[in-house]
């Protein structure tokens, strides 16, 4: 299935980019009011190589798991790309409390029994984990 972002666009809004001088949680200035980005063509590298799991197909479902309809934005981590040297899905919560509507846990149900994944809570420093035992097991001897 080959997957768009349509009228997603929340990275836009959930990701930092320094070079842009750009927050986490707040909205892009190049955002364009009618969706897309003013700067799409000279964007910097972190938007140019950033790609969702909606997007790399990482998760299976429909329209309903699309970031701005779940509520949940997923993106695979390298063990080599990450403080605690595993492979994961990192989420962010879109929307304060995303994480518990139905939808979110049956997606985070499916992912438990495959891949460590954790879920960084909206505007927090909480968050929420998932995943295979010995997944879990391993990630809580770090």
């Amino acid at each position: 299935i080959k997957r768009s972002c349509d009228n997603c666009d929340i990275c836009c809004n959930i990701l930092e980019v320094r070079e842009l001088k750009k927050e986490s949680f707040c909205n892009c200035v190049h955002r364009a009011n009618h969706g897309g980005c003013g700067i799409y063509e000279t964007r910097p590298s972190i938007c140019r190589d950033w790609s969702c799991a909606y997007i790399l197909n990482l998760i299976p479902g429909g329209e309903e798991i699309r970031p701005n309809n779940l509520g949940l934005m997923f993106y695979p981590v390298t063990a080599e790309n990450n403080d605690v040297g595993l492979s994961m899905l990192m989420g962010q919560e879109v929307w304060p409390d995303a994480i518990y509507t139905s939808d979110a846990q049956k997606v985070l149900n499916l992912l438990s029994k495959h891949i460590l994944t954790l879920v960084r809570h909206y505007k927090q420093e909480k968050f929420t984990y998932v995943g295979p035992p010995d997944k879990l097991e391993e990630f809580r001897k770090i």
